[in-house]
């Protein structure tokens, strides 16, 4: 019940909290492996970079290591009779003292005063070869050379050492030590660092989820049902702008205008749809001047300002598109006015000089009367500009049956909320996950008090999903991008456009 209190009041304060049921109906995957992917080349430096650094540290600390190795033949003395368990006992036995011994000080002290060291720098080991007689001495060290000595001086003394303190034991060296060649422990970097690099690479996916999880977006249209105070009037699938690898490589991207004949089927008829659902919407309100906005640049709001208008010219209407965002306009660019034409038709120097403005037919048949900017005007708009801008669209109210007008994006400069004046009411783009919910209620509050009021959102820029989920969107068409119109309140239609579906608006109203 307050969520519906909330999401009524055109001007309450908004915060950041989705208001989902569980967490299974919050999460979507989707749109947090599309935010992953979207930092692939973040993830991969990251990689690159924990792999360097686990190479650097195992460079660094790494300590190469000779080891040199002696048999001995261990037995009981003064015996004729010598058995194999006399042997193994004896070997036993001895392992044990010269564990001992080798452990001792008395050791350590004769080794490095033979030596010359003041302590020992290394690992000395004894060990029993299973069930024979047989004992190895081991020394790990840094130096082959001092590998070497040492087991000299270690064999020596220990000899002597447990010669004192056993009785018939007998020790004979099978195997000499020899000054080793080559390291016992060789570097191994590649083990470290494809572990380092593995690690990094769960760590940062994981951190960019959980980023994307916690980010309160519009990633879905039941997120713009809960969490937008305003309503859906349409969806537009993401459509790509490099149709080929060699036109990515060259930056060339493709126009997303509708009358492109590269463009999917999908993309054109949710433009369409849009421009019937948007007409109906602002019919109701008896509106005739529409201002189209978004909260942050590169939404697509230009090219849905642009494809709407088409829209509404394909059905029919007297329709003009006005391009007011005067910081960066892009009308020009996506309809593609020719350049000897740029200087001549700009509003922004034509309303500042008190000139004529243009109005240029576009499209493939020219029936779509636009009204460009061309030149970038920063604070354009005093008081004498907006008389100008005002008698403009006063004029084209009675020449035309809708003027769509293109604004700068509303979270960025306070031009939109001037021009909004103007308008009778407005539509916001909005491009999946991009911008947070706060600042697009904000907008939304902003519109409605600036007289404009808000006839709905234009979810722009829709994916499909990695996992057939596309919002409400169903197989009907069977290509790329296929839609439910029948959710937004679409029928059948006649050849004349007639729907025999009501929205549920206006079954309410009737």
């Amino acid at each position: 019940m307050a969520e519906k209190e909330n999401r009524e009041s055109p001007h309450s304060t908004h915060q950041a909290a989705p208001s989902y049921n569980s967490f299974g109906e919050h999460l979507d995957l989707d749109s947090i492996i599309r935010d992953v992917l979207r930092q692939w080349w973040v993830i991969l430096l990251a990689a690159v970079a924990a792999a360097l650094f686990a190479g650097a540290v195992v460079r660094f600390t790494y300590s190469p290591q000779y080891t040199t190795t002696a048999t001995f033949v261990v037995s009981k003395s003064g015996v004729s009779s010598n058995t194999v368990s006399d042997s193994l006992t004896a070997a036993n036995a001895l392992a044990e003292t010269f564990s001992t011994v080798v452990d001792s000080e008395i050791l350590e002290t004769r080794v490095c005063r033979t030596l010359g060291l003041d302590s020992l720098d290394g690992e000395i080991s004894v060990s029993v070869v299973s069930s024979t007689s047989l004992m190895t001495m081991t020394v790990k060290t840094s130096s082959p050379r001092l590998a070497y000595e040492m087991i000299q001086a270690v064999m020596d003394t220990a000899v002597d050492l447990c010669g004192e303190l056993t009785d018939n034991i007998s020790i004979q060296v099978l195997q000499e030590p020899s000054i080793p060649s080559n390291v016992s422990n060789p570097l191994n970097e590649r083990r470290p660092m494809l572990m380092a690099g593995a690690a990094g690479l769960a760590i940062m996916i994981l951190l960019f989820a959980a980023l994307s999880y916690f980010r309160n977006t519009v990633k879905t249209e039941r997120d713009m049902r809960h969490k937008v105070d305003t309503k859906l009037l349409a969806s537009i699938p993401h459509e790509k702008k490099y149709k080929t690898l060699l036109s990515r490589i060259r930056r060339r991207r493709y126009s997303l205008f509708m009358e492109n004949p590269t463009l999917s089927f999908g993309y054109v008829e949710a433009c369409r749809m849009m421009g019937t659902r948007v007409r109906r919407e602002l019919d109701r309100k008896g509106g005739h001047v529409l201002m189209v906005s978004s909260v942050s640049e590169n939404e697509g709001k230009s090219t849905v300002a642009a494809n709407l208008a088409m829209a509404m010219v394909q059905e029919g209407q007297r329709t003009v598109l006005v391009d007011c965002d005067f910081r960066k306009p892009a009308q020009y660019k996506i309809l593609g006015l020719p350049k000897e034409k740029e200087e001549k038709y700009d509003l922004g120097t034509a309303l500042k000089n008190r000139g004529t403005v243009r109005v240029t037919a576009m499209g493939m048949e020219r029936k779509l009367p636009v009204v460009f900017s061309t030149v970038s005007h920063k604070r354009l708009l005093n008081r004498e500009v907006m008389e100008a801008l005002k008698m403009t669209v006063d004029a084209l109210r009675e020449s035309v049956d809708y003027i769509i007008v293109d604004t700068s994006p509303m979270g960025l400069v306070a031009e939109s909320a001037r021009i909004a004046s103007l308008a009778d009411a407005s539509l916001l783009v909005v491009e999946q996950d991009v911008v947070e919910v706060r600042y697009i209620n904000d907008a939304i509050d902003q519109l409605n008090e600036s007289g404009a009021e808000v006839l709905g959102c234009v979810f722009n820029n829709v994916h499909t999903g990695f996992f057939g989920r596309a919002g409400t969107y169903g197989s009907y068409y069977g290509y790329g991008h296929s839609y439910g119109y029948g959710r937004y309140g679409y029928g059948h239609y006649d050849k004349a456009g007639r729907s025999d579906a009501k929205t549920k608006s206006e079954r309410r109203g009737s």
